[in-house]
C-alpha cells in the first residue's frame, strides 16, 4: 500500500497477480467498485478492502464459480449470509463431484481402448471401432 493506504489500479492488478483489463473487466461485470476520479485530478485510488475483494473474486474463479455465481457469493458475503453462501458452495461441490465422475469414466474408456490396441493397427482402427460402439459422457454433460 502506499503512505496513504490507497493503491492505484497499477498496483492492484500488481499486488493480486492479474492485468488492469482484468480488474477493469470485474468492474464493468459489478463485481468490483470503480473509485471515483478525484475532483482535482490525480489517479482512482483503491483500499484494502479491494484488494481483498478482488482476491475473493479469484479464488471464486479458481473454485470454478461462474461470474454470476461470484456475484451471489460476493452479495451474500457482504450481507453475512453465511448460511447462502454454504448452499451455493455445496451446490459447486456437488457439481465438481459429477465432473470427477464423468472424467473418471472417460479415463477408464479411454485407457481400456488403448489397452486393447495393438502396434500395428488393422483396418479400421480398433479405438475408432471402440469410440463408435460406446457411449462415452464426456465431463460436460454432452
Amino acid at each position: 500500500m502506499t503512505s496513504n493506504n490507497k493503491l492505484t489500479i497499477g498496483k492492484l492488478a500488481q499486488t493480486a497477480g492479474v492485468r488492469v483489463s482484468t480488474i477493469r473487466y470485474y468492474q464493468r461485470q459489478g463485481l468490483l467498485r470503480e473509485p471515483r476520479k478525484p475532483e482535482l485530478g490525480g489517479f482512482r485510488a483503491y483500499e484494502e478492502a479491494d484488494v481483498r475483494r478482488l482476491l475473493s473474486i479469484l479464488q471464486a474463479k479458481g473454485l470454478g464459480f461462474t461470474l454470476a455465481e461470484t456475484e451471489t457469493l460476493l452479495d451474500s458475503l457482504d450481507r453475512r449470509d453465511c448460511q447462502s453462501i454454504l448452499d451455493l458452495a455445496g451446490r459447486k461441490l456437488r457439481a465438481v463431484e459429477r465432473q470427477i465422475d464423468a472424467l473418471e469414466k472417460a479415463r477408464q474408456a479411454l485407457a481400456s481402448m488403448l489397452g486393447d490396441c495393438i502396434q500395428d493397427c488393422p483396418d479400421p482402427c480398433h479405438v475408432i471401432r471402440n469410440l463408435a460402439a460406446q457411449n462415452i459422457q464426456t465431463a460436460d454433460g454432452a
